[in-house]
């Protein structure tokens, strides 16, 4: 509703003088009335996680901010799982339309804090950063408990965490590592620093010794904390074939966990040859082929791979026509650098190659492969022409086993 009023233009007259007294002409409106639209929040950007922190609430009227006539009741949701809520506050006229309340986060990240009515039309939204509180605790994460094999790296490595009381992650923690018991190596020993989300990890290799390896982490302030590691108490054990004019034999390098076999020259072929190889069957849950040294060639070459690349390969399929086999073959260079263009003349001794065969991590024992039960069906010796020079009947395969 407008009202207006108009003041006449009015004049006075004095002796010697006149005055005029004017007022010009205006309209004054009558103020809109106020109402409550929403809510606003006013909240620290940044928090530590376990600090009690003020969120203030104020109802937002469409003139007036704090509303101070609001009488409803809010509901603050401040984002984080570790804290109960949401939680309600009605509104009462000695609130002057603001309520602060007292927060506590405990999940460290970005935290979206939201009050809303009843309705929940009425909303008002603030961000949060909440940041890891002070470390209290060391934990293990993984690669704990694990099965490895004497003298090799475990399969996983070991990973601890620095935490607040929350679980939050504590970044830029210093932990040591180091052996508690058994013969085992750890690496890094000091100067593991945890990332932003407070892990920091160690590889850790068993003895061929003891049983039983522990491993520690340690940091300033905390509890350390222990992994624990068992070594396998099966060993491999290789027995030699007694005939073929190339042979699979055991090798001296060989130890309980880790076989290194072979491929030799045993009686003299029939002729020249260039290339040789084998596929043989083996139980992959029992074995896998070794990381480092999968295949080798003799210091003293009889068939000349050449190189870039070396025509000689050991690889163990997981997939195709030759999955769960050893394949391994050797050529002369047929062009390219090291090319040999003759086939050689094999002398009996004499090592083609050797593969490495890894105990898998517990496996049970029981016979990885038998190759007088089962005969090769591919293997021997081949000529440039690719005539055969000694067929797969005539390449002995001797029985690997896992034993106590």
């Amino acid at each position: 509703m407008m009202s207006s009023f108009r003041s006449s233009l009015r004049g006075a007259a004095f002796v010697g003088s006149l005055v005029l007294v004017s007022t010009a002409a205006c309209y004054v409106d009558d103020p809109p009335a106020d109402a409550f639209v929403g809510f606003q929040i006013i909240a620290p950007s940044q928090v530590q996680a376990g600090q009690a922190a003020v969120v203030l609430v104020l109802a937002r009227g469409s003139v007036s901010s704090p509303f101070a006539s609001y009488t409803g009741t809010v509901q603050l949701d401040v984002g984080d799982k570790q804290v109960p809520g949401p939680t309600s506050y009605t509104f009462t006229t000695a609130d002057a339309g603001a309520h602060a309340f007292n927060v506590v986060w405990k999940t460290a990240g970005a935290r979206k804090v939201q009050a809303s009515d009843a309705s929940g039309k009425a909303v008002g939204t603030a961000a949060v950063d909440v940041r890891a509180g002070a470390a209290t605790q060391l934990v293990v994460v993984s690669g704990d408990a694990q099965h490895g094999v004497g003298g090799k790296l475990l399969a996983q490595p070991l990973v601890a965490r620095i935490s607040d009381a929350y679980g939050n992650g504590v970044g830029a923690g210093a932990v040591t590592w180091a052996v508690q018991s058994g013969d085992g190596a750890v690496v890094p020993t000091a100067g593991g620093v945890t990332a932003a989300d407070g892990t920091t990890s160690a590889t850790a290799a068993l003895g061929a010794g003891q049983r039983t390896n522990t491993f520690t982490a340690t940091a300033f302030g905390l509890a350390s904390v222990t992994f624990t590691a068992t070594r396998s108490s099966y060993r491999l054990v290789y027995t030699d074939p007694t005939a073929g004019v190339v042979r699979l034999v055991r090798a001296a390098a060989s130890t309980d966990t880790a076989v290194v076999l072979d491929f030799i020259v045993s009686q003299v072929p029939t002729g020249a040859a260039y290339a040789a190889g084998f596929n043989l069957p083996l139980d992959v849950t029992r074995v896998a082929l070794d990381p480092v040294s999968p295949f080798t060639l003799p210091a003293q070459l009889a068939l000349d791979p050449g190189s870039a690349p070396r025509a000689a390969l050991a690889a163990l399929p997981t997939s195709g026509p030759l999955a769960g086999n050893l394949v391994t073959a050797l050529s002369q260079k047929a062009a390219g650098g090291g090319a040999v263009p003759l086939d050689a003349k094999l002398m009996v001794g004499a090592v083609l190659y050797s593969v490495t065969l890894d105990l898998q991590p517990e496996a049970p024992p029981g016979v990885v492969f038998d190759g007088v039960k089962t005969p090769l069906v591919s293997g021997g010796l081949r000529n440039k022409a690719g005539a055969t020079v000694v067929a797969p009947m005539n390449v002995g395969i001797g029985k690997l086993e896992i034993a106590p």
